[in-house]
């Protein structure tokens, strides 16, 4: 084994070589399909409070006017549109997740990618290349801090996603390896994130300051600015601040016989608007309320156990918001039992949590935890009130099998999200430019950046 130190050291070299001739094609395909979600995601998730009151605060803040905000087309600084659209994409909860993190791999990254490539003129290549650097590096620094660190309540996508928007961003800015270091050091020093804002507009707001930080990092660097240069101190006093028990890294640098593949191609995408840990207990319900006929009347009460991770994270058993409802397994479970639409972003108002149905429903549904259960499965058992019982489990944590059937899901809730707010004629123009988004010479040709 290595200690973090020597990984990270590893890892660098090993992302700074990464490039589109040289990557398997299956990761560029995958980067791209986390692409298009996240700008679907973030177009509709602009429209929510949280970014819309950060574009507020940088338009009064009297910003540069050189990177575009999503959803809107207006422009601000590259710093102020990677904050703001880091909020966006993350405001819905709807964004991918990536269990090598554990987090939300392209939320923090992606945004801080498109606002410098856009100030810059980089291409859509160099975007991609750059992505799935980032992506591999945060995956891979999160295994090695794994799983004390997310256990201790640190949300992994804000403070890993930070190191993973500097090493994407000194990727896309070509920075030399002495810049590479010196920019995860800035990192280091700016990368937060708490559990205890889940529910709330700072979760989001994390995760966008991720995003901002881990640019901000890079382009320090890359004017000089110096951060520790011993890679061994830094990552000591990483981990003894955010890990309680430190420890040697349980992965080495490069694919390994236990996760062959790159991080990337092993990203997961929401098909429900709503925390990841819920999926596999609302995908149970669904499969037993479809098969069996199943109507809310006839249920006596629901048993749900999920693994102690699911449960820590989904904390809420009797939500007082819409957002809280995002984290809490009896509304899911409650919402998928009474035919309720989990795919729809505005399904999650205030009122939903006070329908006196779903209120009812989710009064009858328990959770526990189940140590021997998967971080992401979830079992549901269904007592009748005729005395017999249903059963069904689900483990929404394995990858797709078919890139193609991926790709088509993915453009399915794309266009779900973007038509209503851009035309059919806009989002079918978006997904076919970052279906050939390599081509591009320069990311500005974007729709949702040309306006």
């Amino acid at each position: 084994m290595v200690r973090t130190a020597d990984l990270l050291e590893a890892l660098i070299a090993e992302c700074r070589a990464m490039s589109s001739s040289s990557l398997p094609p299956a990761a560029v395909e995958s980067a791209k399909h986390s692409i298009l979600d996240w700008v679907g995601v973030t177009l509709r998730g602009a429209r929510e409070p949280a970014p819309k009151i950060l574009a507020a605060e940088a338009s009064a803040m009297g910003s540069a006017r050189a990177a575009t905000l999503i959803g809107s087309c207006d422009r601000t600084s590259v710093l102020w549109a990677t904050l703001v659209n880091g909020t966006a994409g993350h405001a819905l909860d709807y964004d991918d997740t990536n269990l090598l993190m554990p987090g939300h791999p392209t939320a923090p990254i992606l945004p801080a990618l498109l606002a410098q490539a856009e100030a810059s003129h980089i291409s859509g290549r160099a975007v991609i290349d750059a992505l799935v650097a980032g992506v591999e590096f945060e995956s891979r620094l999160g295994q090695a801090l794994a799983p004390e660190h997310y256990e201790a309540g640190w949300h992994a996508t804000a403070t890993l996603g930070t190191f993973g928007a500097a090493a994407a961003s000194a990727h896309l800015m070509d920075l030399a390896a002495p810049q590479w270091t010196a920019a995860l050091g800035i990192a280091a020093s700016q990368s937060s994130g708490l559990q205890a804002m889940f529910g709330t507009m700072c979760k989001p707001y994390q995760v966008g300051k991720a995003a901002m930080e881990g640019l901000e990092s890079a382009r320090l660097a890359s004017r000089g600015f110096s951060g520790p240069s011993d890679l061994r101190e830094l990552l000591r006093g990483y981990e003894m601040t955010y890990n309680a028990n430190a420890r040697t890294a349980p992965v080495v640098a490069g694919p390994s016989a236990e996760h062959p593949r790159l991080a990337i191609e092993q990203t997961l995408f929401k098909y429900h608007a709503a925390c990841y840990f819920t999926h596999s207990s609302i995908e149970a319900m669904v499969h037993l309320k479809s098969t069996n006929g199943l109507q809310p009347e006839v249920i006596d009460s629901i048993g749900v156990l999920v693994s102690p991770t699911a449960l820590s994270i989904c904390r809420y058993p009797r939500p007082e918001t819409g957002l809280q409802c995002k984290f809490s397994l009896p509304a899911m479970v409650a919402m998928a039992a009474l035919g309720r639409d989990t795919a729809s972003a505005d399904a999650y108002t205030d009122s939903l949590v006070a329908d006196p149905q779903l209120v009812s429903l989710m009064g009858r549904v328990s959770v526990a935890a189940d140590p021997q259960l998967a971080s992401a499965c979830a079992r549901v058992v269904v007592s009748l009130k005729g005395g017999s019982t249903l059963e069904a489990t689900r483990d929404a944590g394995a990858p797709a099998h078919s890139l193609e059937t991926q790709k088509r899901r993915v453009q399915a809730k794309f266009e779900s999200l973007a038509s209503p707010l851009v035309g059919n004629a806009g989002a079918l123009a978006t997904v076919k430019m970052i279906d050939r988004l390599e081509e591009q010479s320069s990311i500005e040709l974007l729709p949702i950046l040309a306006g």
